[in-house]
Formats: C-alpha cells, structure tokens, sequence
C-alpha cells in the first residue's frame, strides 16, 4: 500500500464525553516567566510534506488498509472499537491517541523510513519529568549507576506530548496571538497576585519538559486540537519556541495529525541537537535565585555555554548578608538512575564555591510525586541532627521552571556489594537505631538503600519515609532483623514485599 493512500484512509473518531469527567487540569504550574513567547513556525507544513513525499510511488506490504476487520480493529476503526466508552478523564484522552494516532506513526515509521519509534511513558524515555506520552525510538537497557538496581531503557525522545482533555484546555486557533497578549499581562502584575490560566500552564509545562529534557519538539493536544513547538537555541540568548498552524482532528492526508507526527519524528531522528543527544539535560548551569526579589532577571542568559537563570523558593542556603543576590547553581553532570525522583551526579554552586553532590529532582506536577517529595523533605528535617553521618546531608532544596524540586545532598559512597560483608550486618542495626531515634520509619529497607564508602555506611532513598508511630517503629526493627538474618544464610532480598527465597 502507498504511505500517502495510507494515511488518507485514516479516520481517527471521536467516542464523546462522559457525563462524569474529571477535571485533570495542569496541577502544579510552571511558572510562566520561564517559558518565552510564541512565534509563528514558518515552513512547518513544506518540511512535513517534504517528508511524507520522500516515499511517493513506493509500496509497502506491512502498511495494511485500515478498512480491513483486523486493522479497523487494532486502529479503532471498527464500529465495535467506535462504540468504547465515552472520555471521562486525561487518561482516556492519552490512551485514545495511542490507539488512532500512536499505532498508525509507529507502523509508518517502521515500514517507510525504518525507524522503532513509538509513544512511550515518560520514566522510560525522558531523564526528568513526567510528560504524558513521549514519541521515542528504543534504545539498549543502561544499567542505574546510583545501586545495583536493575537496568532500564533508555530511549531517545524525539517529541515530547503532553495531552489535556478538551473540556479542562481550550486551544484557540491563533495561539501565538492570545498566549503573548495573557502572558504579558500576567508578567505586568505583581508576583504574588500572578493568576496563570490553563492554556498559559499548558504551554509553560510543555517548555519545561522540552528545555529541561534537551527535546527539540513538543505536542500540546487535547485530541479535538493541536499544536506543535520547535525549541531554538542561540548561543549567549534565551531560547526561542516556535509554534506551528492548528491541527484539527478532522484533517486528513498530508495535514492531518498522523502526517505531521510521522513527518517531525523522522526529521527529529535526522537531527542533532546543540553538544548532547536529545534527552540528556544540557551541559550548561542552571541557577535558582536565592533572593525572590532578583526574580525579574530570569530571562536573561550569561556565560560562553549559557547559564540560565530559574526561580527561586530556595532552601537550606546560608545567604551572604553583604550580597542579598547570592545564586544557587547545578550543573547536572550524570545520569543515575530513574524511578519517582530522577537521580543524578552533579555540581551544586553556592555564589562562586563548588561542591559535589547528588540531585534528585521530582515534578511536582504529578500530585502522587508532590506528595512522596514532601514527605522525604518532612523526614530529613526529622533527621537533621543526624545528616552526614547516617544519612545524607541535604545542602540546598529549591525549584526550576517552577515545577521540578530539586534537593542536593551528599554522595555518601557506593553500593554495598552482594552478599555483604560481616561488618555490614553490624552496622545496619546501629543506623536504624539512629534514625527511629528521630520517629522516623523508612519503609523501604533494602540491600539497594546502604551505600557505603571508607567503611561507613549511610542510608538513602527515603521517599518512602514516615513520622512513624512506636508500633511501627518496633515492626521496622523486626524487619531488618529478620532480612538480615536470611541475608546472612544467602538470600538478597530486593523488597519487603518479595517473599521468593
């Protein structure tokens, strides 16, 4: 079958409302002063079109008619696919794209340009944050440096898609018009009083995935509508993000929603971007200001590789008195691992003093994950008397682009290798005697959660911590000492909820 006769037969439907929707709105808002304003994409269609046509007169045997029974089926064609329950939620929303429009771009990007891509979830194609749905080509699993965790894939994002449903974002057809006069407005009024409505959190979450993810592409869609961005970096200047034409559902052929995915995967996959593959975060310094009162300065980009300033709500940073515009700088340096929180090696800048540390950054646009960082923040507070030497001390909490919390703290050693040695099972007791001296139960007690470095020993990773209560203090105790003892006979256990062994 011919690609372009191919996507012409595509009819992506639409099953309607439910009556019970749920509002599933941008949470936590990415400050809009981070995100620059829109300018039209001159040529967004012509380099689409380029590509669809690179493929005019060929066959292709794997592109099946999607009028037959078992494509219509796969594709959601068929009546009985037509007849799935209405939208009442971003999930359905996502998992309608996935099917009309995720499954038709994989199957032409495998069978004309010979690309594996597919739309993703977020932890597994992107470094930070969490995006809906991600159009990624697969890569080799890369094994978690920070533990001996299992490895995970590593994929190579090539658009970054954050979907709304169309009751919550209304994209108007002239965004680029409506989104600058808003957000203008909205930089004039004083930081305290700043309202942010849907389509300005939208558009300024999706700027912050792509910057933040060195992602030059990304999808705003509620499925009815759509817009596409291209993030253009200038060296010395802040980054540009252009917006193309509106996409309707309804289009079909070369301007319809399939073509313009197929059309810029194929042309992202083609593309390097700026010194380091698309997904891993820039090489440059990222700043988060200590003094609220600098805010007004974010926008403004010094440094021969660009240091970017970000906003504020820092914590834990002891301010010069003599300079109330002291910056706080990272400069994230490796990938560790991937899990709720993104976990990297780093260098943490205090004014103009270095310091190594690890990062672990959440986006707290996701409420579970807000939830879990608050709690890991209230229990190292508990264990402050305690930071350095049983667990890690936390050196600076703050936020970039609004949105993803970032916590710097010591780098406590390596993982304890398996099976342990004796002077582990010594030690472990001892640690959580110290922190259930502070009330605080960990629940996460692991192999994967020591490191150990000189011979000492630390205990990380508690996003699943607690204020516990003395009963659940006394179970936390004879947890460990039971893992520990089937420990010793031979046995590694990953998870208090493993029970193989």
């Amino acid at each position: 079958m011919r690609l372009l006769t191919y996507i012409e037969a595509l009819r992506p439907f639409y099953p309607g409302l439910g009556q019970d929707r749920k509002w599933n709105g941008t949470t936590r808002a990415a400050d809009v002063q981070h995100c620059p304003g829109l300018e039209e994409w001159p040529g967004f269609w012509a380099g689409v079109h380029k590509v669809i046509r690179e493929c005019n007169g060929k066959e292709f045997r794997t592109l099946k008619p999607p009028s037959t029974t078992k494509e219509a089926v796969r594709l959601g064609h068929s009546k009985q696919t037509q007849q799935h329950q209405p939208l009442l939620s971003a999930v359905d929303v996502s998992n309608l794209l996935d099917i009309t429009v995720g499954r038709p771009v994989t199957d032409i990007l495998r069978s004309a340009y010979g690309t594996d891509a597919g739309f993703e979830g977020p932890r597994s194609a992107v470094p930070i944050g969490d995006p809906n749905r991600v159009l990624c080509v697969g890569q080799m699993p890369v094994r978690q440096k920070k533990t001996n965790m299992h490895p995970i894939t590593r994929n190579k994002p090539l658009l970054i898609i954050d979907v709304k449903p169309s009751w919550v974002l209304y994209l108007p057809p002239h965004i680029t018009i409506t989104f600058n006069q808003q957000r203008h407005k909205i930089l004039t009024q004083p930081r305290g009083r700043r309202y942010q409505n849907e389509l300005i959190r939208a558009v300024s979450q999706m700027f912050a995935h792509m910057h933040i993810n060195n992602v030059l592409y990304g999808v705003l869609t509620t499925y009815h509508s759509t817009y596409f961005f291209k993030r253009i970096d200038a060296e010395g200047k802040y980054p540009r993000l252009l917006v193309s034409p509106l996409i309707r559902r309804i289009d079909i052929g070369e301007s319809s929603l399939v073509a313009a995915f197929v059309g810029l995967a194929v042309l992202a996959s083609r593309q390097g971007h700026g010194r380091v593959a698309h997904g891993t975060p820039g090489p440059f310094c990222r700043v988060l200001d200590a003094n609220p009162g600098t805010n007004r300065q974010h926008l403004v980009v010094d440094g021969p590789i660009g240091t970017q300033p970000l906003d504020g709500d820092t914590r834990r940073v002891r301010r010069s008195r003599g300079d109330p515009r002291i910056r706080v700088r990272i400069r994230l340096v490796e990938f560790l691992s991937r899990n709720l929180a993104s976990t990297f090696r780093g260098v943490l800048e205090v004014g103009q003093v270095p310091r190594e540390v690890v990062f672990k950054i959440y986006d707290l646009s996701i409420p579970e994950v807000a939830d879990v960082c608050a709690d890991e923040l209230k229990a190292y507070d508990a264990l402050g008397p305690i930071q350095g030497t049983i667990v890690p001390r936390i050196w600076a909490v703050g936020t970039l682009y609004g949105i993803y919390r970032v916590i710097a703290m010591d780098p406590c050693g390596y993982p304890v290798p398996e099976p342990p040695p004796p002077e582990f099972y010594e030690a472990a007791p001892a640690l959580f005697r110290a922190i259930h001296g502070h009330n605080v139960v960990h629940n996460d007690i692991d192999l994967r959660n020591f490191l150990v470095s000189q011979g000492q020993y630390r205990v990380i990773d508690f996003n699943s911590a607690k204020i516990g209560t003395p009963a659940q203090i006394e179970h936390e105790e004879r947890y460990l000492l039971s893992l520990l003892q089937k420990m010793k006979k031979g046995y590694i256990y990953r998870s208090q909820n493993d029970t193989s062994g």
